[in-house]
């Protein structure tokens, strides 16, 4: 409302007033996002899965994001406070940390799983939250060591797998040892 004032009648006493009435609301705005967005990325909580999703504990991953997306559109609002910086900077840190721990979480419960193809994805799953993670936070040490052991497991069971082919293959016709080769 204080824009359109400003927009309708750019000139007199009323553009100032206007004007400082559209600051006032953006520090408002930016104010109460810029808390509402630090709460949501402090959360720590685990959510249950969705019936159609593996039943892996998960990270309230949502809710750290939405915080973080607050705290981008406080800093847009205000982009020369170096306090909504700071808070963003601190989310984006948070949101990491979490994205990291979720992909140690799948990297606990990889062992555990029966079906190679089951192993790989879960793993893979691991990997793109790890980049993420460095998506928010390049240099995440954490994240890049997570990262570095995910594909080392997943080389290891790739080598695993070939080396179990390799075998069968020694012990079937040649037309079938091409074929498992191929």
């Amino acid at each position: 409302q204080f824009h359109d004032a400003t927009e309708l009648k750019p000139e007199g006493a009323q553009e100032q007033e206007a004007r400082e009435g559209e600051e006032k609301a953006k520090d408002l705005l930016a104010r109460a996002l810029a808390e509402e967005g630090t709460r949501k990325t402090m959360a720590n909580s685990m959510v249950m899965p969705k019936a159609n999703e593996a039943q892996v504990p998960q990270m309230d991953l949502a809710q750290i994001r939405e915080g973080v997306n607050m705290l981008e559109d406080a800093t847009t609002l205000k982009p020369d406070d170096p306090n909504y910086a700071q808070q963003l900077d601190q989310g984006r840190e948070r949101l990491a940390n979490a994205l990291v721990r979720q992909a140690q979480i799948y990297q606990m419960i990889e062992p555990r799983i029966p079906r190679v193809d089951d192993q790989l994805g879960i793993l893979r799953m691991g990997l793109e939250l790890t980049e993420q993670a460095l998506e928010q936070k390049p240099n995440h040490a954490q994240a890049r060591q997570v990262q570095e052991q995910i594909k080392q497991r997943l080389a290891q069971i790739h080598e695993e797998q070939g080396d179990q082919l390799d075998q069968q293959a020694e012990n079937a016709s040649l037309e079938q040892q091409s074929q498992q080769l191929s």
